[in-house]
């Protein structure tokens, strides 16, 4: 049975997805990447990579995104936009409450749609989260002998989804060079070769983009 408490999500969603804007990084870290190869992985949610300017097939957003309804009947192919849902849902949201007639059913089979997000281990053996595995894998097989960059971001070791990934990823591109910047994380080279950098993600990448712009 699947049972999603819409007046909570609703309002999360629609606060965190389509009325916080998109931060400074992340816009930032899109001008940097600018049409570069690149895979990204992530346990963010809200779908700002894509609000960023972020093409939607290199990201690998590892525990779902609010963006997208699921049907709980499981069809597969039954993944919709939440956004005419969550802000329909959102304004009639009352004392904590959301009127049935508002819950998101899908259009295939009639079933309740919930969020797409992990919400257990059968999650991530769903052929959409397989693919972007395999895709993954694959984009690092691809560019194995070339020169690139592992950029680590504000990513904690309580983390083992995106680190296991990264790990892969170091393990693959040897010779790629692997910078870290989380503010607190310390700085230095840690133990696998990585340079960590402590100061603001913003900051870091708006000195970034600079840097590039006068070496071009």
């Amino acid at each position: 049975m699947c049972v999603f408490v819409f007046a909570t999500w609703s309002r999360l969603i629609n606060l965190k997805t389509y009325e916080d804007p998109v931060s400074a990084a992340m816009r930032t870290l899109s001008s940097i990447v600018d049409g570069r190869p690149c895979s990204i992985v992530t346990t963010n949610t809200e779908g700002h990579f894509q609000l960023a300017g972020f093409h939607p097939t290199p990201l690998f957003e590892m525990e779902g995104r609010f963006t997208e309804l699921a049907c709980c009947a499981g069809c597969e192919a039954a993944h919709v936009s939440s956004e005419r849902s969550v802000h329909e849902m959102a304004a009639h949201e009352e004392g904590c409450r959301v009127p049935n007639e508002y819950h998101p059913k899908c259009e295939r089979c009639g079933a309740p749609m919930r969020v797409n997000m992990a919400d257990g281990n059968s999650f991530f053996k769903t052929a959409e989260w397989t693919g972007k595995h395999a895709a993954f894998k694959d984009f690092l097989a691809a560019h194995v002998n070339d020169r690139s960059v592992i950029l680590e971001l504000g990513v904690g070791m309580r983390n083992p989804l995106v680190t296991g990934a990264l790990a892969e990823a170091k393990q693959t591109l040897r010779d790629a060079s692997a910078v870290v910047i989380n503010k607190g994380g310390g700085a230095g080279l840690r133990p696998d070769g990585a340079l960590c950098i402590d100061v603001d993600i913003t900051r870091a990448l708006q000195g970034i983009e600079q840097e590039m712009k006068r070496c071009r």
